[in-house]
């Protein structure tokens, strides 16, 4: 490498830190590196390749480390340490931004992945307790944001959420386009329940805001 091509690098890498870290202590349960892939903000062509994940993670080797291809902090400390002491430097444009990003991502995954009869089962009343995920599991990418995306959305300031949720927005899209692949999604994963919840919280929040259009849809879906 020309040397003065390092000082640039050095910096390139910080940044992919920060991405990573942001995301990673943002998470609601430990992540898959084919969900940091997924959920943080890195370049098409780092995001893409699990060898340049695990570099950009091993330069924060002072608080992640990956065990089962999974990343954690390496102690609790480490987290705190990141959210009361470095929070301007780990979330340099705010948490909310982050956890937009992090909605956003979500969104398009799903949007890009979901699709019917994930598992080839070929019987919709296919017992679930007799469902084995195929290997490799196509889920496998998408099953934190199926679980997770509407908590990311309303983790965000009023702003976002109200523009995300407004009548023919991107949630309203994706429901309309995708609601039963989700649905699907979540039962395969054992977590249907899981989404009737996600979309009470949705329709609450929708009452709340007097969006009566996108409401009554939400509604309907529960029913």
């Amino acid at each position: 490498m020309p040397p003065d091509l390092k000082p640039l690098y050095d910096r390139m890498l910080r940044q992919f830190c920060r991405l990573v870290l942001s995301t990673i202590t943002l998470a609601y349960r430990l992540l898959h590196l084919l969900e940091v892939r997924a959920l943080s903000d890195l370049p098409e062509k780092i995001s893409t390749n699990l060898d340049s994940i695990m570099k950009v993670i091993n330069k924060c080797g002072s608080f992640l480390a990956v065990r089962a291809n999974r990343a954690y902090f390496i102690h609790q400390s480490a987290k705190d340490f990141l959210l009361e002491k470095a929070l301007d430097r780990v979330f340099s444009s705010g948490k909310s931004k982050v956890n937009h990003t992090m909605f956003l991502r979500s969104r398009e995954v799903m949007s890009r992945t979901l699709r019917r009869d994930m598992y080839g089962l070929f019987a919709p009343g296919f017992p679930i307790g007799e469902v084995e995920p195929p290997a490799p599991d196509p889920l496998a990418v998408v099953q934190y944001s199926c679980l997770y995306w509407i908590d990311y959305l309303l983790d965000c300031d009023r702003g976002h959420i109200t523009d995300e949720l407004k009548d023919d927005g991107s949630v309203h899209q994706f429901l309309r386009a995708s609601y039963i692949h989700w649905l699907e999604a979540l039962s395969l994963l054992r977590s249907l329940p899981d989404g009737i919840v996600m979309i009470a919280k949705l329709e609450n929040w929708l009452k709340v805001s007097h969006n009566t259009t996108f409401r009554t849809s939400l509604v309907n879906a529960l029913i």
